[in-house]
């Protein structure tokens, strides 16, 4: 099969339109978002939002990854809908873990209440996002993310001015995923507790190797802003995270479009024994794509963030620079890196994110503890460097793949 280019990029342009438009909402309201709500408030949702993004990335036992691999509609709508029960169980075990937790008076009472709500709607949100990209209802997806983020903004910026000030950003972004999971939901998915039973068995290989991996994973991104927020001086964390918005949404942005494309054409190509070729022909235009926001970052970050928000918030253009390595690797190695799943080498991803979540958090700990100036240099050095052995580890599990199937056509 050959690769087709102009599909690709027309699919991914799809993507990138209606996602892109989210994120312009996002970074168009920051600045005023900032003109109200203190370094401060960002400080507390960043910890909640980093809290909510490493739960919910695991709530559904990672089944909904799963909804990927199978060609029969029967069987991936059956993951689907797995995936949904597992994720309101996992919610209402964060509830109860909540509620022990605020009866020795250790966590304010929202909390407990927003926090498996966020996640359980952030569960089903990515379900389906999975399964309308498996059925390539690009166009869809592309619609409600930029209503998403336009409902979640505009009512962020309105709570400040309501009796839930303080928690105006919180609230707010749970209308995020309760928007997209009310819009990208299918209904009416019937199936049986015998073929969730089948299926649950089938594919347990996710949940063996693929939660352990994935929480690895999102844990060693964001439990380092959790540290942060916790040692460093001042409202550094709330800084940062500004910072990751302007510099990483836009990325990620692009990144997460063209893997939703790669993903859904990755097991063709698998089978076909041409996964090398496709894979390095994406990460040819990563290359491209990564070196020109690089550069305008790198030129334009400091006059940016002046303009928008003012001299008091340059450090926030600071740390976009010091954020530039970072995000230029893991721009290039996390939209392929799906593809350990794809191969059925989930066992390479865990020891993968097992070393990530060591050299990581335990990188950013350690000069938390030796000297906290540092701080934000450890996250970005050692972030640096795991994505770049994740790129190796893609180039060698794709040749691998390629010659194993090869191989097996010839026989």
């Amino acid at each position: 099969m050959n690769i087709d280019t102009k599909k690709f990029f027309r699919s991914v342009a799809v993507l990138v339109s209606g996602t892109g438009l989210a994120h312009i909402i996002n970074l168009a309201f920051l600045p005023v978002l900032a003109k109200f709500y203190s370094a401060s408030d960002f400080s507390i949702f960043a910890v909640f939002s980093s809290i909510v993004a490493i739960l919910s990335s695991v709530a559904c036992l990672r089944y909904d990854m799963s909804i990927a691999v199978p060609k029969s509609r029967v069987e991936y709508e059956c993951l689907y809908k797995l995936s949904q029960l597992i994720a309101a169980t996992t919610s209402i075990l964060v509830l109860l873990v909540g509620l022990i937790i605020y009866s020795f008076g250790d966590i304010a009472y929202i909390y407990v209440l927003t926090v498996p709500l966020a996640i359980y709607l952030t569960a089903i949100m990515n379900a389906s996002l999975f399964l309308r990209v498996k059925e390539q209802s690009f166009k869809k997806i592309s619609k409600v993310r930029s209503l998403q983020s336009l409902i979640s903004n505009f009512l962020q910026l309105i709570l400040f001015f309501s009796v839930f000030t303080k928690f105006g950003l919180l609230i707010g972004y749970i209308f995020n995923p309760l928007v997209g999971a009310g819009l990208l939901r299918k209904k009416n998915v019937k199936t049986t507790v015998r073929k969730l039973k089948a299926v649950f068995f089938k594919h347990i290989r996710f949940l063996k190797f693929s939660v352990l991996e994935t929480l690895l994973n999102v844990a060693s991104i964001h439990l380092p802003i959790i540290i942060i927020a916790q040692y460093a001086s001042g409202n550094v964390a709330g800084y940062l995270f500004l910072a990751i918005k302007f510099m990483g949404v836009p990325l990620q942005l692009i990144g997460t479009s063209i893997s939703q494309v790669y993903i859904s054409h990755a097991s063709i190509y698998r089978d076909e024994g041409q996964l090398y070729k496709y894979t390095k022909s994406i990460i040819s235009k990563l290359l491209l794509i990564g070196t020109f926001v690089a550069i305008v970052v790198l030129v334009f970050a400091k006059p940016f963030v002046s303009v928008l928000f003012g001299k008091d918030w340059v450090l926030v253009a600071e740390y976009m620079q010091f954020l530039t390595p970072m995000y230029f690797m893991q721009f290039i190695s996390s939209p392929v890196s799906l593809v350990l799943q794809i191969t059925n080498n989930q066992l390479y991803a865990l020891v993968l994110q097992f070393f990530g979540f060591i050299i990581r958090v335990g990188g950013v700990v350690s000069i938390a503890l030796l000297n906290v100036d540092y701080i934000i240099w450890a996250f970005v050095v050692t972030s640096t460097a795991f994505y770049l052995v994740y790129l190796i580890l893609v180039f060698y599990v794709v040749l691998k793949n390629d010659k194993k199937n090869i191989a097996r056509s010839t026989c």
